[in-house]
């Protein structure tokens, strides 16, 4: 019809959180920015270092988590599971962590080389498995040094349903 205003587009972005200060985010937002992906990883400073990864300093994704909120943009944290030489324990502190940041998405993802990378050249020696159909960010594929890919299984599933099915996150959410 004529003279109807075209509907705002809505769309999201992933970025690092140092990219994306206040006044940037609420310029997004009121133009149709609905959600930011974030890679959140781990808190373990060691394993961020260890693997090339930038350690975000202080407890930013925090304060970004609730920045977005407040501006009603909804951010998707990505966390990741399964270096080879994690324990129960630390997989259990990115648990921690995750429900410390709270995003409306925690996406727990296993660590998964992929064939051409730099990260699958470094660790090369540590692939158990090359059924690269297999190669989804979900199934287990590395040899681990304190832990077995079904106990990796397992607490992966763990994560999601420990992140998901607590009161917290469905008093916040469960609109």
């Amino acid at each position: 019809q004529l003279g109807r205003l075209p509907r705002k587009i809505q769309f999201s972005v992933e970025s690092r959180i140092e990219l994306l200060p206040r006044e940037v985010l609420a310029m997004l937002r009121d133009v149709g920015l609905t959600s930011v992906t974030v890679g959140t990883e781990t808190p373990s400073r060691e394993t961020l270092l260890k693997y090339k990864r930038a350690p975000i300093k202080d407890d930013k994704q925090s304060q970004f988590v609730d920045l977005c909120r407040g501006l009603g943009i909804r951010v998707v944290a990505g966390f990741m599971i399964g270096f080879p030489e994690d324990t129960r324990q630390t997989i259990r502190a990115v648990l921690r962590y995750a429900k410390q940041v709270d995003p409306f998405v925690a996406n727990f993802n296993v660590c998964t080389p992929y064939p051409g990378t730099g990260w699958m050249d470094e660790i090369d020696h540590l692939v158990a498995d090359r059924d690269w159909s297999r190669y989804d960010v979900y199934t287990p594929n590395l040899k681990y040094d304190h832990l077995t890919p079904e106990i990796v299984r397992g607490l992966h599933q763990e994560c999601f349903r420990q992140y998901y099915f607590r009161w917290k996150y469905v008093q916040k959410n469960g609109r």
